[in-house]
């Protein structure tokens, strides 16, 4: 169990496991996120990705051409983010909730560096270990066909990157995440009914696996001191 939420009661009585969607700009990750909302109810707590709610309803995007500016606004997007799981766990604890889903993690912010990963990780003083420890769960999805981005890409409040940029993006992404021991890839598909009782399903097979949330974490999911056991999924 992570320990930054500053709440002094027994870590094992604090556990909320966090479950994961990552992936590639348009890869409908905010779409399943509302999907889940609205599957789930209050049995979860759903949480936005940080750097959208940055980035659309503050204007603060950085200078792509700038790598300055981009080093920068991965270093403090890394440490807000942090924040804002440890006060969703402490929310979603109070609430009674089974678990917590994010879209996008910590580690994410590696790809938009020039430098990628090794530099991230200089950069915000962590490893790629110790960022799957702050997650139970990741559900990757894959990068959508180019003119399903392109769709996505022109509802967006601010223009993602060209489709070449962001396939490589999402494979690197993919890269990072793989070898979590609870990784799940979710193919893109035409049919999002498809795709979406995929997710559904895992998280429900997912928190079948755990106790609730008054009750200490069991393996296959941090453990009071951070540490994650058990197979890999899929």
């Amino acid at each position: 169990m992570h320990s930054e939420t500053g709440n002094t009661s027994s870590p094992e009585q604090q556990y909320v496991p966090r479950i994961l969607l990552a992936g590639g700009q348009c890869s409908g990750k905010s779409e399943m996120m509302e999907e889940l909302r609205r599957h789930f109810g209050t049995e979860v707590l759903c949480v936005p990705e940080v750097s959208s709610l940055l980035r659309e309803y503050m204007g603060i995007r950085p200078n792509v051409e700038d790598a300055d500016e981009i080093r920068e606004f991965q270093y403090r997007l890394f440490r807000i983010q942090k924040e804002c799981e440890s006060l969703a766990d402490i929310t979603a604890f109070r609430r009674g909730q089974r678990a917590v889903v994010l879209d996008r993690g910590t580690l994410c912010g590696a790809v938009y560096l020039p430098g990628g990963y090794e530099e991230w990780g200089r950069l915000c003083g962590t490893t790629r270990d110790r960022e799957y420890r702050r997650y139970d769960l990741v559900l990757y999805h894959e990068q959508a066909g180019k003119e399903t981005y392109n769709q996505r890409a022109e509802q967006k409040e601010y223009r993602p990157s060209a489709f070449p940029i962001a396939v490589e993006r999402a494979h690197g992404l993919g890269a990072l995440w793989q070898d979590h021991s609870r990784f799940l890839f979710i193919p893109y598909s035409q049919d999002w009914d498809e795709k979406k009782k995929a997710v559904i399903v895992a998280i429900r097979t997912f928190l079948r696996e755990i106790p609730l949330t008054t009750q200490k974490a069991v393996p296959g999911s941090r453990s009071s001191e951070g540490a994650l056991s058990g197979s890999k999924v899929g």
